[in-house]
């Protein structure tokens, strides 16, 4: 029953994502922005996606990408301050990333749009 919950969340979350979008695109700050760990850009990504840290840096942290349906299509341990990956390989939809410490704690997350 708890799985079923956590795929209904994480599939709702996902129908807002072309509205959360509009959101991350505009021209006004986002007050939420100046809490991410990792600014994320361009949204929606065509070509490549950038992570670039903006506080908390750690060498030591991981970055990990899971598709809309929560399969794990990137891992990178020791991320530098700006990464920059291509998205030629990966399909258009949403993809979810988090950033953890070493210890396993995720210290940020959010979503991504690929649109090819």
């Amino acid at each position: 029953m708890r799985s079923v919950a956590i795929i209904f969340a994480f599939l709702f979350g996902a129908l807002l994502a072309p509205r959360m979008l509009h959101a991350q695109t505009s021209t006004f700050p986002n007050q939420d922005e100046s809490d991410k760990v990792v600014k994320v850009y361009p949204i929606p990504a065509v070509t490549i996606i950038n992570f670039e840290y903006q506080k908390d840096y750690d060498k030591a942290n991981t970055l990990v990408i899971f598709n809309f349906i929560g399969k794990k299509v990137y891992e990178t341990t020791s991320m530098p301050t700006k990464l920059t990956l291509s998205v030629n390989d990966y399909y258009r939809g949403t993809y979810i990333y988090q950033i953890r410490n070493p210890k396993g704690d995720i210290i940020d997350t959010g979503k991504f749009q690929v649109a090819k």
